[in-house]
């Protein structure tokens, strides 16, 4: 029998720092972890879900404390007090959306390219879901 623990799947996240902040907790909380498929998704995020995502991996015998510790980190601190939320001018309520810009992706860039303007700033708009306002939104 091998001293080397079989090594399995505590959860799967679709971008690499994601799995790193979650591999820094289990560290520590005193479990090896590593992480599986970081650098197929650094070059090619578009293969994140291709290759499963980028995974951490931890010894079987340490899997449901693993999942504990991980669980713990995901729950908000109560002592932060209320987040910040996105509220609707006309309404109040905080079941808003971001608009995507009217334009596509190839005529934003032009945008950008030719006038120097980030237009996507520009363009940023948000929908309340309760009653159908549009507002703009940032700078």
């Amino acid at each position: 029998m091998s001293d080397v623990s079989e090594l399995v799947v505590a959860r799967s996240f679709s971008y690499p720092f994601e799995a790193e902040l979650a591999r820094g907790a289990l560290e520590a909380a005193g479990i090896d972890a590593s992480i599986r498929n970081a650098n197929v998704v650094r070059i090619d995020w578009f293969l994140s879900n291709a290759v499963g995502g980028v995974c951490l991996m931890v010894p079987r015998e340490e899997l449901d404390r693993a999942r504990e510790v991980l669980e713990s980190q995901a729950e908000p601190a109560e002592d932060l007090g209320e987040a910040e939320v996105m509220r609707c001018p006309r309404c109040g309520g905080t079941a808003t959306e971001m608009i995507h810009p009217p334009l596509g992706a190839r005529w934003m860039a032009w945008i950008w390219v030719v006038l120097s303007v980030d237009a996507w700033f520009m363009l940023r708009r948000r929908r309340c879901e309760a009653c159908g306002h549009t507002w703009k939104v940032g700078r």
